[in-house]
């Protein structure tokens, strides 16, 4: 996590491309506007000799409150419009080593049941601060 460690850094722990081995992102929190993106970045994690390495996932996502996938493939996000109160939703994926946003899954309206159901089966992520590093701690 060195480099990481200014102000306002966050780190989150999830096995983004779904081998058994949860993945580190790493980022910063973005106001524009209305919305707060979060802009990050995602180290695979293989383990060697005892211990954990990280391997840089090339590429960057700027993502609205980035979500858990309730099916475990990535990670969700979504495209707001304020005029409309259309919510597109995209999946993120790691392929061939680089993270990937895929093209609109679904459009929902902002407040509507169904979105509310979205929200309850695909959790936000709780970013941790990069001066915590007690999740990092793996007990060996």
């Amino acid at each position: 996590l060195d480099g990481w460690e200014r102000e306002g850094a966050m780190y989150y722990l999830y096995d983004i491309n779904a081998d058994g081995i949860e993945d580190l992102l790493v980022g910063t929190e973005v106001a524009d506007g209305p919305f707060i993106y979060y802009d990050f970045h995602v180290y695979s994690c293989e383990k060697q000799a005892g211990s954990y390495i990280l391997n840089p996932i090339r590429g960057s996502v700027a993502a609205i409150g980035p979500r858990i996938s309730e099916d475990g493939d990535g990670l969700y996000s979504n495209n707001i419009s304020r005029g409309t109160g259309d919510v597109e939703i995209f999946r993120i994926t790691i392929k061939d080593n680089e993270l990937v946003t895929g093209s609109v899954e679904r459009v929902m309206k902002l407040g509507t049941s169904e979105y509310e159901a979205f929200n309850e089966a695909n959790p936000t992520i709780e970013w941790i601060s990069i001066s915590d590093r007690s999740a990092l701690e793996t007990g060996e």
